[in-house]
Formats: structure tokens, sequence, C-alpha cells
């Protein structure tokens, strides 16, 4: 019996090392890669010119020639290097890469086989998108995964993607592959994301119409955790400003709430511990729509009756509630613009792709 299991676990540590191998094979080739690539974008070496030999580049990244081979070998299949002469490897003289996708990849920060709510899981809930395979990666996975994000035929759906994921996005983008990014927009990749100035402002006229007196606004400080932050707090106040409503520190609170039950009691002091609490709130956040409701009720405050609320974001619990207002993301529209996005990659003609989507917008 103890025999039997020695050898399990011979065999699992067997099994452990060569994943690290693959791992480490992996990293390794993809920073030849990179290094290639950036070389060629600033023209150190030329289209027709020899790139330095297995050697050299061996001894410069500290490796062996088969990781070599392989950087080499993952370039070559994308149209960037060919066999010259003497068996040197240059750089193809017509850079090329096919138009037509062949496979999709879909990054996302939740596996979409286990969680549902995950805003873009129908992508990938039964592998195929209108007749293109994909395949999931998580964020974490994404950097190891990049030979293989780079084959040839292949396109990228990004979700969410972090300030962190920027390095890969953009050698991913030197790769020449197609990407989309989801509700974020950096710099010049296509992208789908909510129209945040334009739905912010439809709510807000509701708010300003049902409410008679005060409005506050509540969110968390824009910070790198949250990339769409900054966006929103601008399309809130700039909305404001349009919509002629009266903005004063005391009502416009954005925290980072590092200590969030003392941050949180400020801000009901604030809200609602004076002569004339607020008469509407605009909470930017989902994580504090009911933290703030429930500090509400500690002043003997009611949502909807005492004060009316408006969130960023649905919240079925709300539904019906008079005086409440929900902005809804719909995701389900950028399944269908993202369909458009893949059509618009076989024209050769194509522009950048930018598109907001409006919120949904539900009172009662």
């Amino acid at each position: 019996m103890i025999h039997k299991y020695l050898i399990e676990i011979m065999y699992y540590c067997i099994i452990f090392h060569d994943k690290k191998n693959e791992i480490f094979m992996q990293t390794k080739t993809t920073l030849i890669e990179k290094y290639l690539l950036n070389a060629i974008e600033r023209g150190e070496y030329m289209t027709g010119q020899p790139i330095p030999t297995r050697n050299q580049m061996a001894q410069m990244f500290h490796c062996s020639r088969t990781i070599v081979e392989r950087a080499i070998a993952s370039l070559s299949a994308d149209g960037w290097l060919e066999s010259g002469r003497g068996c040197r490897t240059i750089v193809r003289k017509e850079l090329r890469r096919p138009t037509s996708i062949k496979r999709l990849n879909v990054i996302s920060q939740h596996d979409c086989h286990r969680s549902i709510s995950d805003v873009f899981c129908s992508f990938v809930a039964d592998q195929d998108y209108f007749g293109i395979p994909v395949r999931w990666f998580p964020p974490d996975r994404a950097g190891i995964m990049a030979s293989e994000l780079c084959r040839q035929g292949s396109a990228l759906i990004w979700m969410l993607p972090r300030y962190e994921d920027l390095e890969l996005l953009y050698f991913l983008k030197a790769r020449k592959v197609p990407i989309l990014l989801l509700n974020r927009d950096y710099d010049d990749f296509d992208n789908i994301r909510t129209d945040q100035l334009g739905s912010i402002r439809e709510s807000l006229s509701w708010l300003r119409e049902v409410c008679h007196g005060t409005i506050a606004f509540l969110g968390f400080q824009a910070s790198i955790s949250r990339p769409y932050q900054q966006e929103r707090i601008h399309a809130t106040y700039l909305a404001a400003i349009e919509l002629g409503l009266r903005l004063s520190s005391d009502f416009c609170r954005n925290e980072k709430f590092l200590n969030f039950q003392s941050d949180l009691e400020n801000v009901g002091m604030s809200f609602f511990q004076r002569m004339n609490p607020v008469k509407g709130i605009f909470i930017q956040n989902r994580e504090l729509v009911f933290p703030l409701i429930m500090c509400a009720r500690n002043y003997g405050l009611i949502h909807g009756k005492d004060y009316k609320l408006l969130t960023f974001d649905y919240f079925p619990e709300l539904k019906n509630t008079p005086g409440v207002g929900m902005l809804n993301q719909t995701y389900s529209v950028f399944r269908e613009i993202s369909r458009t996005w893949l059509k618009s990659l076989n024209n050769p003609d194509r522009k950048p792709f930018e598109y907001l989507v409006k919120c949904e917008f539900h009172y009662c």
C-alpha cells in the first residue's frame, strides 16, 4: 500500500515538474517574440535582413536553442520571419497576416462556465460564436498563453481588461492580432463600452423631476482598480451641470472608503444629519447601494419614500419600488455588436471600431 502511494507521489511530482518547465518555456518564448517584434517595429531588423543567430539569442536570454526555435517558428508561422540564404532567418520581405478569423479567444475575469451571471458568459456557453470556435482564458493565464493567442487566424475579445494587462495588449497588437475591448477604453484599441454620459444624463433628468430638494452624489474615487470610475465621475458632474443641478462638496462625495464603516457614517451625517436632509441620491457604484440604504434607515429614512434613489446598476430587490430608478447595462447588445466587429475584420479598409451602448433605465 505504501509502495502504491509512493508511486502516485512520484507521478504527480513528474507532472508538476513537466508543467513548470512548460510554463517556463512559454514565458521565455514570449519574451523572445516580444524582443524580435519590437526590434522589427523599430526598424532595427529591416525586411530581408537577418535576425541574430539561434546561439546568439540563446545566450542573450539564457535559455536553450529549443526555446529560441519555438519563438522563431511561431513568428515564421505568423508571417514575420522566413528562411534566407545560408540557413539564416530573415525578416520577411512582404509582411502579411491572413484576414479570415478561424478562432475567437475570450479573456474574462470570471469563469464563464461557472458564473452564468458574468456579463459576457454567453460568448463561450456553447463553445461556438456565430460559427467560430471559442476558447476562454482567465487574465492570469493570458501571458503564459501569449503564443496561443497569437496563432494565425485568431481574434481576441478581452472583457474588462486592467491597466496591468496593457503590456500584453500592446504585444498582441504588435503581432497584428485583432483585439476588441469590452467596457474599457485604452488608447486606440477597438472597443464597445457603456455610454455613461448619455445614460447618466437621462436618469439624472428623471431624478431632478421627481426630487423636490437637494440631490447628493456618492461613489468611489477613481483608481487603477476602477479604470471606469474617472469617466463615470466626469459624466455625472457634466450631466449635473447641464441639468442645472446644484453641486456642493457636502453632497458630492467620491471617497476611497479605506475604513468603510467609518467613511460611510461620515457620508450619512453629511447627507441625513441636518435640518433639511437630501431628497435624492445618485449612487455610482453597486457596492455602495445597500450599505447606504441601511445607513439612511439608522436616521429613520426609507428609500423611495423619504428620498429618491438612483443607482448605476440593476437590483431585482429594488424592482417596482416607487421612487427608485436603476441604470442597467445592456450586455446582450454587446454580443450583437461584437458580431459586427468580427465581420468588419475581413474589410481591408476598416476604420477603428468604437461603439457606445446606452443603459436601459428602469424606474417606478
